[in-house]
């Protein structure tokens, strides 16, 4: 009698073991659904077809100007929510396979890693039909972006951050000057 107490004693524990881990797997399965604000899943997850992109390498500009920037010139990126003064500095338009791959993997990313310093180098607008579906300020260092509403979102919780980071790179290799120059 002895022996089926324990052994039923032994197997209610197993089973609980097994279920609380099936119900914290269930718990993570719908915390990583959630993470993804509606900013997030329209402007990154869904985000819509695309037929072209431009890629701008952009540099901050330093704090000690901003009081002087010209805002008719088109260089200079003076306005908007959640932006800070910037200047192009380089410009590439992608379209075809391009702009469909920087879109699909655009796609891909996650959220998660983000850190705090936002010096966006890039920015990406993102069009259709030559009508702009998406403008992004893009930061590597913090693996932040910018999305339509003017907030601040981490892409790097998935190893897809180095495919997208890799291309952009490669299309628009960083300037370290100071004037615009087509690609």
């Amino acid at each position: 009698m002895n022996l089926i107490c324990i052994q039923s004693l032994l197997l209610c524990l197993c089973l609980s073991t097994v279920l609380a881990q099936q119900s914290k797997r269930n718990r993570v399965r719908k915390t990583s659904k959630a993470i993804y604000s509606a900013v997030y899943l329209r402007d990154i997850k869904k985000l819509p077809q695309v037929d072209q992109v431009e890629i701008i390498a952009t540099a901050l500009l330093p704090q000690e100007e901003w009081g002087k920037i010209d805002c008719q010139d088109p260089r200079n990126k003076c306005n908007g929510i959640g932006y800070l003064p910037m200047r192009e500095l380089l410009t590439k338009t992608i379209t075809g396979a391009e702009a469909l791959r920087l879109a699909q993997l655009w796609r891909s990313l996650e959220p998660g890693g983000g850190a705090g310093c936002f010096a966006p180098g890039y920015q990406l607008r993102f069009k259709n039909r030559e009508q702009v579906v998406l403008i992004s300020n893009v930061c590597f260092h913090c693996c932040n972006v910018t999305l339509q509403d003017g907030s601040i979102h981490s892409i790097c919780g998935h190893q897809s951050i180095g495919d997208f980071k890799k291309m952009i790179k490669e299309l628009v290799p960083y300037p370290y000057h100071n004037e615009k120059k087509e690609k």
